[in-house]
């Protein structure tokens, strides 16, 4: 039980260490966006993949469908920072999270952190990611189905 208890802390610890690094690429790519403002000194693409012609930041969240920690950042960080700040950047999602992917004969399949149930809320995601092109109600979509996890299709068809 101890050893499970270890592993547990030192995933949480993980887990929070990546969320800050994440957080300081953003605070890194605001702090560049806000700086430059005479265009002719503005490069195509900075060394982390911003794109400063388009004057927005992209923000890459991986996250897992049944993760409570994704759950958290998408609902509490990212949604009211997006509130704030979302016509200046371009948040790209990937549902995958801590899953294993293996090739077969003929298919794929998975094996997801958290289940077969979240393996199917990562397709769902991914499919609705593919098809809603605005941007708001993406990010919409994601927060609905994140917070509804255990019913991903039948919430991802509403």
């Amino acid at each position: 039980e101890r050893r499970i208890a270890i592993m547990g802390f030192v995933f949480k610890i993980v887990t929070l260490l990546l969320f800050i690094l994440m957080a300081v690429k953003i605070i890194y790519n605001l702090y560049i966006f806000a700086i430059s403002t005479d265009e002719s000194h503005l490069m195509v693409e900075d060394e982390l993949g911003l794109n400063l012609n388009s004057r927005k930041i992209t923000v890459e969240v991986y996250y897992e469908a049944l993760c409570p920690d994704s759950k958290h950042f998408i609902n509490r960080q990212l949604k009211p920072t997006n509130s704030k700040i979302g016509p200046y950047i371009n948040i790209s999602y990937v549902p995958y999270g801590k899953a294993k992917t293996r090739a077969n004969d003929t298919s794929w399949s998975f094996d997801c952190q958290h289940g077969e149930l979240e393996c199917q809320g990562n397709i769902v995601h991914a499919c609705g990611i593919k098809y809603i092109d605005d941007p708001l109600s993406r990010l919409n979509f994601v927060s609905c189905l994140i917070t509804n996890g255990w019913k991903p299709e039948e919430y991802g068809e509403k």
